[in-house]
């Protein structure tokens, strides 16, 4: 059986932040073979955040490198 993990808004965040180890275990498990993924809801929160930070190109484009393993 496949594992597969729901991520929500804010270790979302963090993967892309590569905070708190988040990331690390996160390539782990896909490495192992499972599936990693994010509701719509926690994908408009990560935009309209992303949009309104001090740096709005520099968090879209974490969001994209981030969101790209992810399935939605």
């Amino acid at each position: 059986m496949t594992r597969r993990y729901l991520l929500d808004t804010g270790i979302a965040g963090y993967y892309m932040d590569r905070r708190k180890g988040v990331h690390d275990r996160a390539q782990d498990a896909l490495r192992r073979g499972a599936t990693i993924g994010i509701g719509t809801p926690v994908l408009g929160e990560l935009v309209h955040g992303a949009e309104y930070s001090a740096t709005p190109e520099k968090a879209l484009k974490a969001l994209e490198r981030g969101r790209s393993g992810w399935r939605l």
